[in-house]
């Protein structure tokens, strides 16, 4: 019985199937990761280049085909087939300048880091209110800037990870342009 035991101390056949049985599955998620990362950051990159050209569309001021529909389809077109187009989210805000995009300004009484009602502030849109974004909704008119804003919650391509990091990647990406005289 002895000798069983010190034959199957020194017996080396089966190692390299029982290492490739430890690794391999690291391995493998390892590999998996890599390609959601590479896909995310493709699909990203996607997503800015599609309104990096939809911008550039609408500050000619164009209006055939309908401008908005026009800017909704260059941003599918740069999809390539990766992202939903009917789940992108795009917006566009208005502004005077480049110095009046974000908040408005306001005067903060009393030190909480929040506008309250009765604070004063500056009316950049001109709405008679307080907004959070100074903008105004629409793609603008000769010399105006706008800000486009894409967002796209982009679902992983396996479901390994959702456990760990959610169902889905927000992307997001902004310009600001100003448009041409016409």
């Amino acid at each position: 019985m002895i000798k069983k035991w010190a034959f199957l101390k020194t017996c080396e056949k089966g190692a390299v199937a029982i290492e490739f049985a430890l690794i391999a599955p690291l391995m493998i998620l390892f590999v998996i990761g890599v390609i959601e990362i590479a896909t995310a950051m493709a699909v990203s990159t996607m997503l800015e280049g599609g309104l990096r050209e939809a911008s550039r569309f609408g500050v000619t001021g164009s209006t055939t085909g309908g401008r908005q529909a026009s800017i909704n389809q260059i941003l599918a077109n740069h999809s390539y087939g990766l992202i939903n187009p009917a789940n992108i989210s795009l917006s566009t805000k208005v502004y005077g300048s480049f110095a009046s995009i974000g908040d408005e300004e306001y005067t903060d009484s009393n030190n909480n880091g929040t506008h309250d009602n009765g604070e004063p502030y500056t009316d950049r849109n001109g709405n008679g209110q307080w907004d959070a974004d100074g903008g105004s909704a629409g793609l603008g008119s000769s010399s105006q800037i706008v800000v486009y804003r894409v967002n796209y919650d982009w679902p992983y391509l396996t479901g390994i990870f959702r456990p760990i990091v959610g169902n889905s990647l927000h992307l997001s990406s902004a310009i600001a342009v100003r448009n041409e005289p016409y």
